[in-house]
């Protein structure tokens, strides 16, 4: 009697965890989207490379589920190019693992269509994490870049619309010249402006470039352009060899006059006239708020938007890297609804036509409100100033996503 009453129980143990496997199933794939499909870590995200996903799904078998490949076309309309998926089961953890490539035609920030899963109890999706893709070194040749003190760069391959930017006369114009796209700098000189005391401030070692590291701004020295007359002034022609290249930087002016532009009212609070200058917390550099830090903000303030129990929390959290990337935040808003976006560095412009009737520049990092959009072109509202910027010089952001 014993010994049946003991099998009773041992099957009824097992039919009802069986149960409960097939409820734990059945809730997997009924659930909302998985989150998780993150490019791994290690590999350079460039343009026309083949970039992996990837994502661990315990206790699910790969024998019973299929990958619909069906996202190509959808992705395929954003510049992002479908390469391979595979899926294998992991002995070891017990688990499926999902591998995805995909190529990325054009730089950019990338959100990509969920990958649909077919199982046993249905279909399933799994959201990719946004991927920020930067152009390929070996695809470009090597250029100097320029970046003012107050954010502002401009390329030696680039159409430069003269003057770039307004400054003061009798005040050091202060800026840091850059090579990119080389593995290599054989040269580097410059002749000297008239009218004004033009002087180098500042060397950097540059000796263990690489061309792993060729795609970043690698700083060369740090200059101060002091005009000694209002008016415009010429900038100095600066060369470099790089690589077996002579580059050589286009000429471009600057319009020196009494005062600063700042595009703000005088009695705007600090925080605007701070934002629209150097934007420079103590003991940091501006050109440290880089356009990863910029794309953390944006981040930040989404899950922001979208909290409702641990508002706080995130909001916190959001206010704590703009202290340390010196930044006074002047949106704060109970809901979010709308555009929003964070400046990389922003000429603004009363006008969608680069290089006229320049309003102010927009320091990196700070939040703006999109308005208005047009072909290439952002009409933006930061506190009482509004205009037009290039559409690249912002990430774009709602309450669902970038």
């Amino acid at each position: 009697m014993e010994k049946q009453r003991t099998d009773f129980f041992s099957k009824f143990c097992r039919r009802l965890l069986i149960l409960l496997l097939s409820g734990i199933f059945c809730l997997w794939a009924e659930e909302s989207p998985l989150k998780g499909l993150i490019p791994l870590e290690g590999q350079n995200l460039y343009t026309n490379t083949d970039i992996e996903f990837k994502i661990f799904l315990p206790g699910q078998n790969a024998a019973e589920m299929q990958i619909e490949e069906n996202q190509t076309d959808e992705a395929g309309s954003s510049g992002a190019k479908l390469k391979a998926v595979k899926k294998s089961y992991d002995l070891e953890m017990k688990g499926t693992w999902i591998q995805v490539w995909f190529t990325f035609e054009k730089e950019g920030l990338y959100s990509l269509p969920p990958l649909v899963l077919q199982t046993k109890y249905g279909k399933k999706t799994i959201e990719y994490e946004s991927v920020r893709i930067t152009e390929n070194p070996s695809d470009k040749y090597p250029r100097i870049v320029i970046a003012f003190a107050n954010g502002k760069k401009i390329y030696s391959d680039s159409s430069i619309n003269s003057p770039v930017m307004t400054a003061d006369a009798g005040r050091p114009l202060k800026f840091t010249v850059y090579a990119q796209y080389t593995s290599e700098i054989k040269g580097f000189d410059w002749s000297l402006p008239k009218n004004a005391i033009f002087s180098k401030t500042g060397d950097y070692d540059y000796s263990s470039i690489n061309q792993k590291n060729a795609g970043a701004l690698i700083p060369i020295a740090d200059f101060e352009w002091e005009s000694l007359e209002e008016g415009i002034q010429i900038m100095p022609r600066i060369k470099m060899t790089l690589a077996s290249s002579d580059v050589i930087f286009p000429e471009f002016s600057v319009r020196f006059k009494k005062g600063s532009l700042t595009g703000t009212d005088s009695k705007e609070s600090p925080l605007f006239s701070q934002a629209f200058s150097q934007n420079e917390a103590p003991g940091r550099n501006p050109h440290e708020i880089s356009e990863e830090d910029c794309l953390k903000l944006a981040r930040l303030y989404r899950e922001e938007s979208k909290s409702i129990i641990s508002r706080k929390k995130k909001t916190a959290a959001r206010k704590a890297l703009e202290a340390e990337l010196g930044i006074t935040p002047w949106l704060n808003r109970r809901l979010y609804l709308g555009d929003f976006g964070i400046s990389t560095g922003i000429s603004v412009f009363s006008i969608p036509e680069e290089g006229l009737n320049e309003v102010s520049y927009i320091s990196g990092g700070n939040a703006v409100i999109v308005k208005e959009r047009t072909g290439d072109w952002l009409f933006i509202k930061f506190g009482e100033t509004e205009g037009w910027c290039k559409k690249d010089e912002v990430i774009v952001w709602t309450w669902a996503t970038f």
